[in-house]
């Protein structure tokens, strides 16, 4: 039976890196409270985040610097792993659980860490080629790989460690010290590497593994003669493997894996009686899945899985129930915290509005000034790109990640490429439909025939007037308020005294000015609103085959007397 996890989105920091996520652990004092997040983003900033009736909040951050390559927590043998060390070029650095640094340690390293595991007295990191283990922070371990390193992890054998290397090659490498043990060919890959249930499992000698093309596996280690316990193949094609933890959201007393994926794919596995995984649940976000771990972050009552996102959201995924049912009520209730947030979001986006504004004819002022101190920059962003040959189709997928939103995408190549297929994906029917019209029109001009073919979801629809609602309802109480403007001044011409007006009336001649000025600046916009509105119901109706440019005058007078109910309404009634 499938497992029913409910979303909740806690927070949102730069973004991030793989692994760069960990949930505190419970400590003695704080048996039966919820579990804080320690995570590092790619602008350098360290957070701890404390979550209270669902709502996120910064308890400790740092000043930003150099990329958090990696997170991981440690400790004094036997005691909690509430110390948190980040990996940020060829540096380590640590903190205490209330966010006091109390080390940084330079490693010398000629190239940035990318792996990092902390081991009791032991730190143990490895840069693209080259892996350093210390003790007490003394060099005491050095390789020298053939191939890229992706990602270590430490098995304890009792005083003595053993480190597994995943390398490029598809091969894992055990290290005891400088040397080589042996190497255990895998199927890809291997992108993330971890321990069963964090130790081994029962005998401490499994490692699981999770491969750029999307495969997971497990290699049990038997003396000198390892070999491979379950492999499972990517039959569905999801994405790579990012990372995964061991935690028992089933609470049956076997720990589940759950996994991430660079396609936005989290996956709940149990592990049936042969010991091998078996899909429970899964759960698709719109970005690849940095860092994932099971905890209680939100409720100590319930478990979830909170995952970092490329783009550097914080996300639970709970079992509990975040929505009460409405039974046979048409309109569900709102509780009085829930109305205070969304008054408080909509006055934040209106003076995030006012902000961008004011900053926008800033800087267009600044660049078109011929002062040469000014001049134009060009913003830049952490992209994340990936170009991999898949062996079943022998086709290559381009996946590109970015916190803005992507406009173009130029391939060039050196030799002549045939592309397969493409497939694009948005909420906004009208920019497919767009897309569509470009396509054909380009490949008639070079003769090239297209084949064509798309899926509407009738939500994407609803989920683009919803959008778009916070923008028409801006628009349309600035309109209105900036008609007003010239009676009330002519009222208050003509009385002295004009506190009888409602605190709306007198905030509109307080501001007559500043509305104006804002309503000059942007007289478009309504305009424009009304013109991807227009269009979103042109383009629903012409890929289901109707002409209902007939019916936009209608659609028209809708909008003149906006209500988002009826807008829904009016869409749905003229299928």
């Amino acid at each position: 039976m499938e497992l029913n996890l409910n979303r909740c989105d806690y927070f949102q920091v730069g973004s991030t890196s793989q692994k760069t996520m960990r949930l505190f652990p419970f400590g003695s004092k704080e048996k039966g409270t919820q579990q804080k997040i320690a995570i590092g983003d790619n602008n350098g900033v360290l957070q701890f985040l404390s979550v209270r009736k669902r709502e996120a909040s910064s308890i400790f951050k740092t000043i930003s610097g150099a990329k958090i390559s990696r997170l991981d927590l440690g400790g004094p043998p036997g005691s909690p792993l509430d110390r948190v060390f980040i990996a940020q070029g060829s540096e380590v650095k640590a903190f205490n659980k209330k966010g006091k640094g109390f080390l940084t340690f330079d490693t010398s390293m000629t190239e940035s860490i990318k792996a990092m595991c902390v081991h009791g007295q032991d730190l143990l990191i490895s840069g693209s080629y080259v892996y350093n283990h210390y003790v007490d922070l003394k060099d005491t371990d050095y390789f020298l790989c053939s191939d890229q390193i992706n990602d270590l992890a430490v098995l304890a054998q009792g005083k003595e460690v053993a480190v597994i290397l995943g390398c490029q090659d598809r091969v894992l490498k055990f290290l005891k010290g400088c040397d080589i043990l042996f190497e255990v060919e895998v199927p890809g890959p291997p992108a993330v590497l971890g321990l069963k249930n964090h130790d081994g499992g029962e005998e401490h000698d499994e490692i699981v593994y999770g491969t750029t093309d999307g495969k997971l596996g497990a290699v049990k280690i038997l003396s000198k003669y390892p070999t491979h316990k379950w492999e499972m193949a990517n039959g569905k094609r999801v994405g790579g493997v990012l990372c995964f933890d061991f935690f028992d959201m089933t609470r049956d007393g076997v720990p589940n894996l759950v996994v991430g994926r660079d396609d936005g794919c989290v996956e709940l596995y149990s592990f049936n009686e042969s010991d091998v995984p078996a899909l429970r649940s899964s759960h698709s976000f719109s970005e690849s899945v940095t860092s994932i771990q099971g905890g209680s972050v939100a409720s100590p009552q319930y478990d979830e899985l909170v995952a970092a996102t490329y783009a550097g959201w914080i996300v639970g995924l709970s079992t509990e129930q975040l929505s009460k049912s409405m039974g046979n009520t048409q309109q569900p209730s709102i509780d009085h915290d829930t109305q205070s947030k969304i008054v408080h979001l909509r006055k934040e986006m209106s003076e995030l509005q006012e902000k961008v504004l004011l900053e926008r004819d800033k800087y267009q002022n600044l660049t078109k000034s011929r002062d040469d101190k000014h001049v134009s920059a060009v913003p830049t962003f952490n992209v994340n790109d990936k170009f991999q040959l898949s062996r079943d189709d022998a086709s290559y997928t381009l996946s590109i990640e970015v916190q803005a939103s992507i406009d173009i995408v130029l391939l060039q190549s050196d030799t002549p490429v045939d592309l397969g297929e493409a497939v694009f994906r948005s909420e906004n029917i009208s920019t497919i439909s767009i897309l569509k019209d470009v396509l054909s029109k380009k490949a008639t001009e070079r003769k090239i025939q297209l084949d064509i073919s798309y899926d509407l979801n009738d939500e994407s629809v609803r989920s683009t007037l919803r959008l778009l609602h916070p923008k028409m309802e801006y628009q349309l109480l600035l309109a209105k308020k900036v008609q007003l403007i010239d009676a009330l001044k002519e009222l208050r011409a003509h009385e002295e005294d004009v506190a009888f007006l409602t605190p709306e009336y007198r905030d509109i001649l307080d501001n007559a000015d500043k509305y104006a000025a804002e309503f000059k600046r942007q007289p478009c916009h309504l305009e424009r609103l009304y013109g991807m509105i227009t269009d979103l119901f042109i383009d629903t109706f012409k890929f289901r085959g109707h002409n209902v440019k007939g019916k936009v005058p209608q659609l028209l007078h809708v909008l003149d007397q906006y209500d988002l109910e009826r807008v829904l309404h009016f869409f749905e009634a003229a299928e």
